[in-house]
């Protein structure tokens, strides 16, 4: 996270990324599994892609942090950095809030 509503993210050439270039619209989650299903923890972090850089500063840039941290082979691997703006926060399960279950 860049800042609270921003969330940046290096890509290889995948379908992640071609998905992007077609849809801007992402769901992250963020699970912590408890004892129970009921223990667990974690949130659905919806986002809408801002910027894909193929190429130039911003890319570079977060190559070379990647590079810092995890290696220069790490750092080969990216070939796109993406800038998500965060649009919405919500529960991992949303049990009670207009969920029906069928039977």
């Amino acid at each position: 996270m860049t800042d609270e509503k921003t969330v940046a993210m290096g890509l290889g050439k995948n379908r992640t990324l071609s998905n992007l270039q077609e849809n801007p619209y992402a769901v992250y989650l963020i699970m912590e599994p408890g004892e129970t299903i009921t223990d667990w923890k974690g949130v659905r972090v919806y986002m809408k892609a801002k910027d894909i850089a193929l190429s130039g500063p911003l890319l570079d840039n977060q190559k070379s942090q990647i590079a810092k941290i995890a290696g220069d082979a790490a750092a080969n691997m990216i070939d796109a950095s993406v800038s998500f703006e965060i649009t919405e926060v919500r529960p991992l399960i949303d049990i009670g809030q207009g969920w029906e279950q069928s039977i």
